[in-house]
């Protein structure tokens, strides 16, 4: 499936007027080969909660990711919240991971400028701002909750450095790394 998104977007690639880009006074999208050099991430939440039923049995357990990102070459801005989805109009896809014990996030974003399209990756730690409650029953028996934690961070940002690479440039070298040395 994502040769085939892959091989989909190098057809429209290859069938696309190249444009070219005004050196002094450009104002709109970043050309591509100057693309941005972070993706800004803010209004980072994060929420998880742990629940023990007894001393030594996790009953339950979960946690949210909530951030919105932007790309300074073009004019998007997604909110993500939990796997995530483009939004309605837009002309790329943000995907991501995120780490809780080092607060990691790992970001992939296609986009299209100038009928060009791009994937921008990043991968960094960010510094978010934490509250933890816990709370433990001191009279606990069996049936009882003996403890919980809930933890909230945000609003937090981070600056995600990252790497730019033209969609044919990418399949190339993908190309090159599976030992074929074209693209078919």
């Amino acid at each position: 499936m994502l040769w085939t998104s892959i091989l989909l977007s190098l057809a429209l690639l290859l069938t696309t007027p190249t444009t070219a880009f005004p050196l002094g006074g450009h104002h709109g999208p970043r050309p591509p080969h100057h693309g941005p050099t972070c993706l800004d991430l803010n209004q980072i939440h994060y929420d998880s909660y742990m629940i023990y039923s007894t001393p030594s049995h996790l009953a339950v357990y979960g946690g949210t990711i909530q951030f919105n990102v932007s790309n300074p070459a073009v004019p998007v801005y997604y909110e993500v919240l939990g796997p995530s989805e483009s939004p309605k109009g837009a002309t790329g896809e943000t995907t991501f991971t995120y780490s809780r014990p080092g607060n990691v996030f790992a970001v992939n974003q296609t986009y299209t400028v100038h009928g060009k399209k791009f994937l921008a990756t990043g991968t960094a730690g960010a510094n978010l701002t934490c509250q933890t409650v816990f709370w433990q029953n001191p009279n606990w028996t069996i049936g009882e909750l003996y403890t919980t934690t809930d933890v909230h961070c945000g609003p937090n940002e981070l600056k995600l450095p990252v790497k730019v690479t033209g969609l044919w440039n990418l399949l190339r070298r993908l190309s090159r790394e599976n030992g074929k040395g074209k693209i078919v």
